[in-house]
């Protein structure tokens, strides 16, 4: 499943639960010695930056799910599926540096949500460097500084692709090449823009002339301002994908929501049996 804001996909859907409940719940439930076939309307999975997965389930889940009304509703108020439109789900409270997977039955639908981002800060420490090296290196490509300018170009883009890979939770590829490929193959899982790809490599390549001097400078200021540029992006995006759910929310109430976060939301089509209730109420994520 590609990294996405917000994609109605019942197939998506159906497989992430499923691999939710074969990989994670099923064997939670062998746990607490209860039956594989009991119902679990309810459940959310938290992903801490190391260490096994934590299962909630049932009561215990605090999820909220972001809607829309269809009627004038007062705070507690008792409503149905039939007095507003489900919009997403989330944690009602989102774990610092954790990724999430929540689900519910609302109505005849089950929702089914995904934020697998993990150590966010410490993947936005490294995107903020990032930040300061791509000012830098477009500073000194408008003085004419091309070398200077690729080298910290070629840097940021680095510190983005390492806080991509320390946001999936793994150790990652730790020489410069690997590294390289690695990220030409997440962007070709539609993470991100071919162009990306292409200018990591292309800085890499031209590091050893603009550090040691070792080959002839053979590059043009557009070129180089282009391949920057495509930094940018790429540091822009880091930026939106390792905020916390609060920021989001509160972009999106500003009408400002970067649809190239790592989140998502689906549902799946109904279920033999349905029922609905709840309460009017608000609730906001820490930071």
């Amino acid at each position: 499943m590609t990294d996405r804001d917000e994609a109605e996909n019942p197939e998506a859907g159906r497989l992430l639960l499923d691999h939710a409940m074969s990989t994670w719940v099923l064997p939670e439930l062998d746990r607490r010695g209860l039956p594989r076939d009991q119902p679990v309307e309810r459940g959310l999975i938290l992903f801490p930056p190391k260490g096994k997965p934590r299962v909630i389930l049932g009561d215990r889940a605090d999820i909220i799910a972001s809607c829309t009304s269809l009627r004038a509703i007062e705070a507690g108020e008792l409503v149905t599926e039939n007095d507003v439109v489900v919009n997403s789900i989330h944690p009602a409270r989102e774990p610092r540096d954790h990724g999430w997977i929540p689900w519910a039955m609302i109505g005849d639908h089950i929702w089914v949500a995904f934020d697998l981002r993990r150590s966010r800060d410490t993947a936005r420490g490294r995107v903020k460097r990032a930040e300061d090296f791509i000012e830098t290196a477009s500073e000194a490509a408008r003085e004419g500084r091309l070398a200077v300018a690729i080298e910290t170009g070629w840097a940021a883009a680095e510190l983005v692709v390492m806080a991509e890979i320390t946001m999936l939770g793994i150790s990652g590829p730790r020489d410069h090449g690997a590294r390289e490929q690695w990220w030409r193959d997440f962007t070709a899982l539609g993470n991100g823009a071919d162009a990306e790809a292409d200018t990591f490599t292309w800085l890499r390549q031209q590091r050893s002339a603009a550090r040691y001097g070792d080959a002839r400078l053979k590059w043009s200021l557009e070129t180089v301002t282009d391949h920057l540029g495509v930094v940018r992006g790429m540091v822009d995006r880091g930026l939106a994908r390792t905020e916390h759910l609060r920021a989001t929310q509160e972009r999106r109430r500003a009408g400002d929501v970067d649809p190239r976060r790592v989140v998502g939301r689906t549902y799946l089509p109904p279920p033999p049996t349905t029922t609905a209730a709840g309460t009017v109420g608000e609730s906001t994520a820490p930071d």
